[in-house]
């Protein structure tokens, strides 16, 4: 079965509805509903007194309907009777304020009696659950992460993580080199905990934070899972993360895609919101395969799918028609074994009166949601048994990493560059070649893919340096860019320039660098762009470069590219070399789209891989393989007809006919073909 359903709050409506509402979910093919994410106060109205019996007889209901549970453990609501005992719970700002009660993700998670009230509910809630045939699986701590926590606890818990990690605080200040501005330590309890406001703080101690704070949120998730399997152990535990892109990220809790998570728990869970305030629809296809572990035992759920209008104070554009199905087969097509529309009805109430759902306020069903709803559930059910489990097999990966995105945030260098929108560049070139991609942490095995793409990865040790080196030896093509290599694990240059311990991989080293200057201090406007001229043989004529430049000294590799303009003209701007047998490309520049395709071709073309399918712009396709047959999905974004030729053999997964030659793709349309290999 593959889930498909709503976040249902039975809690927030009065009992004689609840019938009507799972009549009506049955109506529209949903088979499952998250609940309790957000019950706190009414599972425990009062410390210690668990209730549990208003949401059993929902069940009971939901379960005549043949509707299944997501449990939510509640613990991201906490109840204003708790904050009220415990004052002290409540989180403080960077500046030393602390909050008042604000209705969610106020507590600090270093709180002890925070975290023990926790355990008893939680505990409470598997003890009164455990068995029960009718959930499916448990979903842990809504949005984990939360916000962050300047405290005194929080400063002392920072403190013993990094005398874990470190041992000795003379090796702290070793790798940290804190002798720089005299502020060397001689105690762990002298580090000073983050302060977002002072923009001076170390680069290392900045992103040793940040480690910090994910490990918090870690252990946390290990507590409830912890307790969750020792009582239920037959079922999965997953959680959501949100999803407002990566660099929303850079300065919140977690890492969405950090594999530490995804290794605790059994499987991935995330929100998705395309076409409201969230990336563009590339943007999204990244944030969802960088969501698709892909050594995790179970495909990801997306727990919150955007179904009526989102909207806080604000109300996002209404979806045309089409696109709903169109954005709920999206991350379908990459990898997801679920999907849950956030909501089932329009709260009257609260913050989110605004926020679109399946039903209106009026408790109908919306006239233009309801119904692509439905078929994108009838859909699903003739997908099901060639759908569940099937994987999405690729063979090049784009490495990310979220400590590159973390230090580069603090010190960005270059006021236009940012580091995911960068690796989108590369990814979108990926999307336009027709290939399946994986989103890559660096601890990841390199050794399935033929092609990696590593942008802008600012953070280099010896040991990923090493097993870079190896890849390319083997055969692998391994791709990156500048401002890669150039610090070690604690934002400490080496003593080499860059791309620092991979020269010989490369071929080349970073001379000396250029920036493309804006707008500064209001001291003069942006400097043009320049140009690279491409060499006979990759590439037609010239591009665009902008941002960065680095000025390449050749030491083994060949040009790809040369500077075409300012002092630098005919220095080389990209390179490739080989090195054992395989192939190793350094870019120097932010460019533009045509450059980019040619790099992604250049290295799909020595590594030997092939398109799914050639496709039109503003068109995706992706596959998923099990037991011989493949899955082929292709998603036509754009408002206007396009066409495709998938080749030969394949029929449609859902009628079962033929697909001709040429398939044509009405705006916002998605087709998905089957072939058994």
């Amino acid at each position: 079965m593959i889930p498909y359903g709503v976040d249902y709050y039975p809690e927030h409506w009065p009992r004689e509805r609840w019938e009507t509402d799972a009549r009506m979910m049955a109506e529209c093919g949903f088979n499952v509903v998250r609940v309790g994410e957000f019950a706190w106060s009414v599972f425990e109205p009062e410390p210690g007194r668990y209730e549990f019996g208003w949401l059993d007889e929902a069940m009971e209901i939901l379960d005549r309907h043949g509707i299944k549970i997501i449990m939510g453990t509640p613990t991201s609501g906490v109840p204003p009777w708790f904050s009220s005992k415990y004052p002290e719970s409540l989180i403080v700002d960077s500046t030393g304020r602390r909050a008042s009660w604000v209705g969610r993700y106020f507590t600090c998670f270093t709180h002890a009696p925070f975290l023990e009230a926790c355990e008893k509910l939680v505990s409470a809630q598997v003890a009164h659950y455990k068995g029960d045939k009718r959930i499916i699986g448990w979903h842990i701590h809504n949005e984990l992460g939360g916000s962050k926590c300047f405290c005194e606890r929080c400063r002392a818990d920072f403190q013993s993580w990094l005398k874990q990690r470190y041992g000795d605080v003379s090796e702290l200040n070793r790798r940290m080199g804190t002798v720089f501005w005299s502020q060397v330590f001689n105690d762990f309890s002298q580090v000073p905990g983050e302060n977002i406001v002072h923009g001076e703080s170390s680069p290392g101690l900045s992103l040793a934070w940040r480690r910090w704070f994910l490990d918090l949120m870690l252990r946390f998730a290990k507590t409830q899972f912890g307790i969750i399997k020792a009582g239920d152990p037959d079922k999965w535990v997953s959680t959501n993360v949100r999803s407002r892109g990566f660099s929303k990220w850079i300065t919140s809790g977690i890492d969405p895609h950090d594999p530490k998570l995804f290794e605790l728990l059994d499987r991935a869970g995330y929100n998705n919101y395309p076409r409201s305030w969230d990336a563009d629809d590339l943007g999204i296809s990244y944030k969802l395969d960088a969501l698709r572990p892909p050594g995790a035992r179970l495909n990801p759920i997306d727990f919150e799918q955007r179904g009526g209008q989102a909207g806080y104070n604000l109300v996002s554009r209404l979806t045309r028609p089409g696109e709903l199905r169109l954005l709920a087969l999206q991350p379908v097509a990459h990898g997801a074994d679920g999907l849950l529309y956030f909501r089932w009805r329009v709260a009257r109430f609260g913050h989110e009166n605004l926020w679109g759902g399946i039903l209106r306020h009026d408790g109908e069903f919306h006239p233009l949601v309801q119904p692509e709803a439905k078929r994108v559930g009838e859909e699903l059910s003739k997908l099901g048994d060639i759908l569940d489990g099937s994987r999405v097999e690729s063979e090049v990966a784009i490495l990310r990493s979220q400590d590159c995105a973390w230090a580069l945030a603090r010190q960005p260098q270059q006021e236009k560059l940012n580091y995911d929108d960068h690796v989108l560049e590369y990814y979108r070139a990926g999307v336009r070649f027709g290939v399946n991609m994986d989103v890559l942490e660096p601890g990841g095995d390199f050794g399935r893919y033929k092609v990696l793409i590593m942008p802008v990865h600012y953070l280099m040790t010896e040991d990923l340096a090493e097993r870079l080196t190896r890849f390319v030896e083997k055969g692998g093509v391994l791709l990156s860019t500048f401002r890669s290599a150039v610090a070690d694990d604690d934002v400490v240059m080496p003593a080499s320039e860059a791309p620092a311990f991979l020269h010989g991989v490369f071929g080349v080293m970073v001379d000396a660098y250029d920036v493309q200057e804006v707008e500064r201090y209001g001291s003069k406007p942006d400097t043009p762009p320049g140009r690279i001229r491409f060499a006979r043989g990759f590439a037609p004529g010239t591009a665009k470069a902008h941002t960065w430049y680095d000025l390449l000294g050749l030491k083994g590799a060949r040009p790809l590219a040369l500077y075409d303009s300012d002092f630098y003209k005919g220095t080389p701007a990209i390179t490739e070399m080989k090195y054992g047998r395989g192939m190793a490309i350094y870019v120097g520049c932010a460019s533009e789209k045509k450059t980019y395709d040619a790099l992604f071709r250049r290295c799909c073309a020595v590594a030997g891989v092939k398109p799914l399918a050639k496709v039109p712009e503003g068109v995706e396709v992706r596959e998923r393989v099990k037991d011989g047959t493949r899955l082929r999905f292709f998603l036509n974004y754009s408002p206007a007809r396009k066409s495709v030729r998938p080749g030969l053999g394949w029929t449609d997964a859902v009628s079962g006919k033929r697909v001709p030659a040429v398939l044509s793709l009405p705006k916002f349309d998605v087709k998905v073909l089957r072939k058994q290999s």
